[in-house]
Parts: C-alpha cells; structure tokens; sequence
C-alpha cells in the first residue's frame, strides 16, 4: 500500500467504507475539509481489486452526469474492456433544485443509466464546509441519500504515514520528483498542522522544489516555505528533533486508537502491530525503539 496507510481510527474507516463502496459498484459521497485530495485516494483504493485492468478517474462536473452528455460518457466508459472507470463528479451543491431532484431519481430507479452501470463508479466529492451551507437549501430525499452513504476524508494533519508519502511522491499520480528532506526538514512539515490538507502540502511542495529541488531540504527552507501559513512567527519555534516528533505523532495515534477501541493500551498495541515490549508511555526511554519505523522511511533525507 502506498499509502492510505495511517493506523488511525478515521484512516482506517474511510478506507473500509470506500473499498466497501467501490466493490459494490455503488454511488458513494465523499466529503472532507477544504483541499482534501480526491483522485490519489480513489486511484489507490481501486487498485485493489486485483482484476489488473487500469483504472481510470475522470473528473467532471455533477451536472454534466445528468446531460446526454454525461449518458454518452458513461455508454462509452462500459463499453470499454481494458479500464475501470471511475467518474468523479464535483460541484454537486451547484445543482438547482430541479437538477437535485433529477439526481435523485436516477439514483433511486434500478431501471436509469446510473444505476444500470456497472463498470463505473461515481463519486460525488464536496467540501464539507459547502455541503453544510447547502443542506438547508437542497431537496429533502437527496439530501437524505447524501449522509446516509457519506464517506468523509480525515483531515491531512495527523495522517502521518500519508503526509510522508505525499511530501516524497506528490501522490502517485504526479510524475514530480520527491524531495530530499533532512531529519530537521522532515519534522517541520510533520509537526505542521495542515490546514489546506492536501491541496496545501502540494502547493508547499512546488514551493520547495522550485526554490531548492536540486539540494537538500534543511528545517530552514522548510521554515522559508511555510512562513506565509502560519500566525506566529516561525524563528520562534525551535527546531524539532525529528525522534522526538515520530514520538508525539505515535502517542496521539495510539491515544485515538485506545479512545475509539475502549482498550487498554497494550491492547490496543496489538492489534497495530507494534512489536513486544514496546511501552506506551507519553516519554519514551532514551533509545526506545519507535513504533511507526515507516514514518522515518517515508519522510526522513532519501
């Protein structure tokens, strides 16, 4: 897996929910915060299924699926034997209510064009923030259609597995080359919050290897890239020592692993794989072996 790969609880739901989803060919609505990604996540979780045909993700805008347009997409995507399509419709609070009510009704009759599909998949993906402005305005039965299926995106911040795949690859379909990050650069962006999620970390990104692709990436450069994201000012944070912050990332993992579970903690160390004895203890004992070795392969100087 490359990622996806984070031990949380919200990690690990959304990928049950949407593997789930995509195995049953139903529609699913995805929701997350401002600069969620959508296209790496569904090209991951489809990959799954072990068919080895290619999958495609096509993005288009919602209401192109209820035009003769969007039919003759869709005709064309079935018949086609070597891809799995996946139609990845935005924009769905745009839709008028007429629009709304039309949707509805394709999704609700076995007998359309929606439901008759099925070699496609569609994803209806919607910032959070939108849908909740939206709700109140939108026809009664879709938007019961909506949170009765809705898969939501964890915020980036947390998902510290992933935000390390991300900051080496850009996701696995930007042919962009990863960047050579020290421990120091490594922890800055790992100890950094994410507001913008993942539209954010590929901005910071193109920042950093446009100004020093070519050279190592220092806490520094890191510091310069972030400077105009963040309120106070960076020169006053001290420079993290990157074990110290895979120790922090590991303690809020397994505290949100022992909350959702209603475990002990060394239960809860179990069923995440950790090796034996591993403690968990909010300080960890000098030269503590630490429970996530990936996060340092995933973001540590290549």
């Amino acid at each position: 897996m490359e990622f996806l790969s984070d031990a949380t609880i919200a990690g690990s739901s959304l990928v049950q929910d949407l593997w789930g989803a995509l195995r049953r060919k139903e529609t699913i609505f995805l929701s997350g915060e401002r600069g969620f990604e959508i296209d790496p996540i569904l090209s991951q979780v489809a990959e799954w299924g072990g068919d080895g045909r290619e999958t495609c993700v096509f993005d288009l805008e919602a209401s192109a699926l209820l035009s003769s347009m969007g039919r003759d997409l869709i005709s064309r995507a079935e018949s086609s034997e070597e891809k799995y399509t996946i139609f990845v419709a935005k924009n769905l609070t745009l839709l008028d209510r007429s629009q709304q009510k039309m949707l509805y009704d394709l999704l609700d009759r076995e007998d359309s064009y929606l439901r008759r599909a099925s070699q496609v998949t569609f994803v209806f993906a919607v910032d959070a923030d939108r849908l909740a402005l939206a709700e109140l305005s939108m026809d009664e039965s879709l938007t019961r259609t909506i949170f009765q299926s809705l898969v939501r995106v964890p915020s980036l911040g947390g998902r510290y597995s992933d935000i390390g795949f991300y900051l080496k690859s850009q996701g696995r379909n930007n042919a962009a080359s990863g960047l050579s990050l020290t421990p120091e650069g490594a922890a800055n962006l790992l100890r950094y919050d994410w507001p913008g999620n993942y539209a954010e970390l590929i901005e910071i990104h193109a920042r950093l290897t446009k100004r020093w692709g070519d050279s190592e990436i220092t806490g520094e450069k890191v510091r310069v890239a972030l400077e105009k994201r963040r309120v106070e000012p960076l020169d006053e944070l001290p420079t993290p020592d990157l074990s110290s912050v895979l120790g922090e990332c590991q303690m809020r993992i397994l505290e949100a692993a022992s909350a959702g579970k209603r475990k002990n903690p060394e239960s809860v160390l179990k069923v995440l794989g950790c090796p034996d004895g591993v403690t968990p203890s909010s300080r960890f004992p000098q030269g503590q072996e630490l429970i996530y070795p990936e996060l340092i392969e995933a973001s540590s100087a290549k």
